[in-house]
């Protein structure tokens, strides 16, 4: 996996929804699901209480037509970030991690995206 930055920032609108989430301990590799919002972010949080100076969490969000990596997250230790994407249709997602007791990721879109293109995710 690619390396990737640190959090973007978050996108200048007075709402968000959360049209989607997953919560998880391991990693692996999710069903093709589709997003039909042209921007939309990946908000994650990770526990790690156990171990946290080991903790480890790697994510990258898949077109799954072409298998290319429209954006990713990288954390170390405990803690959350935050990633915007623009892109819409079918993905996957790659999931890697270690020490980590708990992970969740929200897909949140502006609520102006979710009232515009529906709800259906």
């Amino acid at each position: 996996m690619e390396a990737f930055g640190a959090s973007d920032i978050p996108l200048r609108e007075n709402r968000s929804v959360t049209f989607a989430y997953m919560e998880g301990v391991g990693g692996g590799l999710t069903q093709v699901f589709t997003v039909p919002y042209e921007v939309w972010a990946v908000n994650v949080t990770v526990n790690a209480e156990r171990r946290p100076q080991y903790a480890m969490f790697k994510m990258v969000v898949c077109d799954a037509t072409t298998g290319a990596v429209l954006q990713g997250a990288e954390i170390q230790f405990p803690g959350s970030m935050y990633k915007i994407v623009r892109a819409s249709g079918p993905m996957y997602m790659i999931i890697t991690t270690s020490n980590v007791d708990s992970f969740r990721i929200d897909l949140e879109t502006p609520y102006r995206y979710y009232v515009t293109e529906g709800t259906t995710s």
